[in-house]
């Protein structure tokens, strides 16, 4: 049973481009739509069911009228569309997110950019990546508050593509900042330069980045931007959490990025 749609969800026949037990990923070209159980919950292009797991057919097919899940179809008719955008907003409550960051979110996350305590100590690749991640992102935040545009190019391109998982952490950090960028309403050809130079060849971090480009975020990111703006550290510490679930460190890298650029930007103007 459909439960909601996403309002970028556009017709067309995907295909399947990975699975999991909450979460299936179809393409088609460059577009992209995932069909979710309700623990995942609403978002900018995903199709969510009324399910504790995916079953996912080899093909999706979006119409006007009705979702195919392989040969069954479900209808549209009175199906709420999830509206995406996410709104301009001022962060009164960034020190919250911040905390929760630090004390909550998942080993091996970024969360160590805004707390040397958790930077790995031990030589080897976990080390080296943070360290990396540390120089590329301070010089990205640096060149997008005051900088050439050369150089926040340049910076992205460090960023993006390093870390673990199938989106990885500078990718999820970049689609934070981008998200960041819409909540303090920058120009959005800034974070269409951005987008530019993260491209990869991950369909995954691609698909998201652009997203987070056009202002689109999933219900658990937009109610973390509510609590930001409008709600009391409490309710930014639990919204927090439930972005942290996402993935190994998605989430929490998201955050990262989303907690950094507001930083930066409490001090400079765009």
């Amino acid at each position: 049973m459909l439960i909601s749609i996403g309002d970028r969800v556009l017709p067309g026949s995907y295909e399947l481009h990975s699975r999991f037990a909450r979460v299936a990923n179809y393409t088609r070209g460059s577009r992209m739509v995932s069909l979710v159980t309700e623990a995942i919950g609403p978002g900018p292009t995903r199709i969510v069911v009324r399910s504790t797991r995916i079953n996912s057919p080899p093909t999706l097919t979006v119409s006007r009228r009705t979702i195919a899940l392989g040969p069954k179809r479900l209808r549209r008719a009175g199906i709420p569309q999830y509206a995406s955008r996410l709104r301009p907003a001022t962060p009164r409550n960034l020190a919250a997110l911040e905390r929760a960051l630090v004390s909550h979110a998942p080993p091996h996350s970024l969360a160590y950019l805004l707390d040397d305590r958790r930077m790995p100590r031990a030589p080897g690749f976990h080390r080296a990546l943070a360290l990396h991640m540390r120089l590329a992102t301070g010089r990205f935040l640096d060149a997008l508050c005051e900088g050439p545009q050369r150089c926040m190019r340049g910076a992205v391109k460090q960023i993006a593509g390093c870390g673990y998982g199938l989106t990885p952490s500078g990718d999820d950090f970049l689609a934070g900042a981008l998200l960041a960028l819409r909540l303090l309403n920058a120009p959005a050809s800034v974070g269409a330069r951005i987008a530019r130079a993260a491209k990869t060849g991950n369909a995954l971090s691609n698909h998201f980045i652009e997203l987070a480009a056009a202002g689109r975020a999933p219900e658990d990111v937009k109610q973390l931007a509510t609590a930001l703006s409008a709600g009391i550290p409490a309710d930014v510490s639990r919204a927090a959490r439930r972005v942290f679930a996402l993935g190994e460190t998605s989430g929490a890298d998201l955050c990262t990025g989303l907690a950094l650029t507001l930083r930066a930007f409490t001090r400079n103007e765009i």
